[in-house]
């Protein structure tokens, strides 16, 4: 089992353990994508809404980032999309041929974006 911490996202497993253990299917759903929320003993508190759940039935970490990583992420993406949306207003699309080179380019500039927001934000 890996050390999972608060903050990690997690997808949870469905089977006669997770049964045996008197845990609902319908509480937690084993397709979805789950943040842990809170920690104590072996067990797992995920999304509002959802109960306590053992770890040892939480199968993968799909994200483990720290909080200004995953600032960053959002961040880049919030530029991209408002990109998109001036790319619509002037009546530009990216599309299936715009060349790859391009769109690595423009998603370096998303990053470079993300990171003055997050330098001007120490200040």
């Amino acid at each position: 089992m890996s050390e999972f911490k608060v903050g990690d996202r997690v997808i949870t497993q469905w089977g006669e353990e997770a049964r045996e253990l008197g845990l609902n299917p319908e509480d937690i759903s084993s397709t979805e994508e789950h943040t842990i929320l809170a920690i104590h003993d072996n067990d797992g508190y995920l999304d509002p809404g959802c109960s306590w759940y053992p770890l040892s039935l939480m199968t993968q970490v799909i994200q483990k980032k720290d909080g200004d990583d995953r600032l960053r992420d959002e961040c880049a993406m919030m530029a991209m999309q408002g990109d998109w949306a001036a790319q619509n207003e002037e009546g530009g699309y990216y599309t299936n041929s715009t060349d790859m080179e391009f769109l690595v380019k423009r998603a370096e500039l998303y990053y470079r974006m993300a990171d003055a927001m997050l330098e001007a934000r120490k200040k």
